[in-house]
């Protein structure tokens, strides 16, 4: 059976903090194995645990409520571990739960801004250049031999993409062999009859 704090530090139990340190400080310097020897290493570890229990009020209020005897909780703390009483003013705790409707309405919201937004836009221009070659626009080599997007004018003689192949193979006899000057692969081109 564990000896009581109160005795270990030599106080009665209706002890202040100050008589509380200044007795734990006097037997500390008594039983210190330095001063008293290796013998007295578990009094000293007795005399510690009973100065943070009783030196921190809530600790000691635990203790004092649990008798002389510590018992441990669950959470470490002296006292017998009861789960906590909700005040009688709080109503009963519920689950938590997740909050559909709101997700619901939220990805609805969404997907309505998505659809006025598709339908308001303007649709991009067909032909509008923007810099990489497919097949059917319009090209023009420039003078380090690469092939770049141009606008159309459908004026005879102009370069049509007719495929676009990997760097690596060669385009047909009747087309023209540039390589995008994007790095993409060969740009066959022809011209436009």
């Amino acid at each position: 059976m564990a000896e009581d704090h109160y005795s270990v530090l030599g106080v009665g139990r209706g002890a202040g903090q100050d008589e509380i340190r200044t007795a734990y400080r006097r037997e500390a310097r008594r039983l210190h194995p330095d001063s008293a020897g290796a013998g007295s290493s578990t009094q000293m570890a007795q005399l510690n645990e009973a100065y943070r229990v009783l030196s921190d009020p809530g600790r000691r209020a635990l203790y004092d409520r649990a008798g002389a005897e510590p018992r441990t909780s669950a959470s470490g703390e002296y006292g017998v571990h009861r789960p906590p009483t909700p005040p009688a003013h709080m109503p009963p705790a519920t689950p938590a739960r997740f909050p559909w409707r709101f997700v619901v309405v939220l990805a609805l919201l969404g997907a309505i801004v998505v659809l006025v937004g598709a339908l308001t836009s303007s649709p991009e221009a067909e032909g509008e250049v923007d810099g990489i070659l497919r097949t059917g626009s319009c090209a023009e080599v420039d003078r380090d031999s690469f092939a770049r997007e141009v606008p159309c004018t459908l004026e005879p003689g102009e370069l049509v993409v007719e495929a676009l192949i990997p760097t690596d193979q060669d385009c047909p006899l009747t087309t023209l062999s540039h390589l995008d000057r994007l790095g993409l692969g060969r740009a066959c081109l022809s011209p436009r009859p």
